[in-house]
């Protein structure tokens, strides 16, 4: 008995001496991003199944809501950056331009990732030739969403993929409306925005741009005809056709979301972050809603913008492997379905998003995919200086909605600004 009793004792010792050791041995990583509550909870639900798969890595989830990119930064000049963390597509040529993320290419083939499973316009997106800095979470293009009730009373057809602008202006026309007979416009057909990420698209399906092919110029390109005439395209939905409210409007009718959940205008331009919300008013049954592509000049190419998201890895980490390991589990097919039931975006596992488009009851996920193929990388995932030249236009562009400036004189101007900026 005694010989049992010392056998037993030293089979439990060293069933703890190794438990001690795997612990100690364990890696351990720290994920960083920007989610709230619920992204969180489905993060770690992610993080969970990992580490089931992978009981030799223990990973810690963080969220930063404010000031993530400086945070992010800081925390990598203090060398105590976490091991994988998310990036918007326009700020990671900061961080690769600072030589501070990992070239995750030589990681594929040996951990047996499959990067055809991606959408490749929004996996290149994170390229730099043959180098890849970012595994893609997901992406939208940018979209129109309309009230089918407005079009209904208006009596027009919903609008059609390989609609034109002028099919764009007509309905925007039709669905303005002084509804109560009092001078004042209560319902708008459509809305503009200054900012770059809105019109860039329209000014590249016109044969324009915001800055030459390699990005180091503007003159030529923001102060050109095709840019401008798209431009003034959009501020005359304001000023000439007066079937866009006028910035002070818009403000004091709510805003542009506060307007289309009460039906106070018919078309709005944005991108798939909007369909959850979007998604409440349909199912209380305020407001019935389709979405189609971005109209397209008569006989020009069509043209949307990409945004997008990804999991990057520091230089730095000292876990170089099991970090890319983890960061593309995070944008891998398993965990790219638990991300789908919040809908903020469209997944880039193209099974996921097919899966998605196949189950969804309201018919506008389909719109969003189909527009892949004309996806074009915005200059915000590739200049560093994005947010100068974002500032620039924007201003740019209330010179001439405000104070009716031409607006050849006032793009000239903001491109030698940017040139200027850009030569520095």
């Amino acid at each position: 008995m005694k010989k049992v009793y010392i056998l037993r004792v030293a089979v439990v010792l060293l069933f703890v001496f190794a438990l001690s050791v795997l612990t100690a041995s364990a890696v351990e990583l720290r994920v960083a991003f920007w989610g709230g509550p619920e992204e969180i909870a489905i993060e770690q639900k992610n993080l969970d199944e990992f580490m089931r798969l992978n009981p030799d890595i223990k990973v810690e989830l963080e969220s930063i809501p404010e000031s993530y990119e400086q945070k992010i930064l800081t925390s990598m000049a203090a060398n105590t950056a976490p091991d994988v963390f998310l990036l918007d597509s326009v700020i990671i040529p900061a961080f690769i331009n600072k030589n501070v993320l990992l070239n995750l290419t030589p990681y594929i083939a040996p951990l047996g990732i499959d990067t055809e499973q991606f959408y490749q316009n929004v996996l290149n997106l994170a390229k730099r030739g043959n180098k890849l800095y970012a595994f893609p979470k997901d992406f939208t293009p940018m979209v129109i969403y309309y009230n089918k009730k407005l079009f209904d009373e208006a009596g027009l057809p919903y609008p059609q993929s390989g609609w034109s602008w002028e099919d764009y202006l007509r309905y925007a026309k039709l669905l303005t409306k002084d509804i109560d007979s009092d001078g004042k416009t209560d319902q708008f057909g459509a809305t503009f925005s200054k900012w770059l990420y809105m019109w860039q698209p329209w000014v590249w399906t016109n044969g324009g741009d915001v800055l030459n092919p390699d990005g180091n110029k503007a003159t030529g390109y923001f102060n050109s005809k095709n840019t401008e005439d798209a431009i003034k395209f959009l501020l005359d939905l304001v000023t000439v056709h007066k079937v866009a409210p006028s910035p002070e409007t818009l403000s004091a009718m709510g805003g542009t979301g506060m307007m289309f959940y009460t039906g106070k205008v018919g078309m709005v331009e944005s991108g798939h972050w909007w369909l959850p919300t979007i998604r409440k008013y349909i199912d209380t049954g305020d407001i019935n809603v389709g979405v189609v592509g971005l109209p397209t000049p008569e006989g020009k190419e069509h043209i949307t913008v990409m945004y997008e998201s990804g999991w990057c890895v520091p230089e730095s980490t000292k876990h170089k492997r099991e970090a890319v390991k983890l960061a593309a589990f995070l944008a891998g097919e398993f965990s790219q379905t638990t991300r789908g039931v919040m809908g903020l975006a469209i997944p880039a596992v193209i099974s996921v998003a097919e899966a998605i488009v196949e189950n969804d009851r309201y018919g506008l996920e389909k719109v969003f995919v189909s527009e892949v193929p004309y996806c074009r990388q915005p200059w915000g995932t590739i200049l560093e200086k994005f947010s100068m030249v974002e500032d620039i236009t924007a201003n740019a562009i209330e010179e001439v909605l405000v104070k009716q400036t031409d607006i050849h004189t006032v793009f000239t101007k903001a491109a030698e600004q940017i040139d200027k900026e850009l030569s520095q």
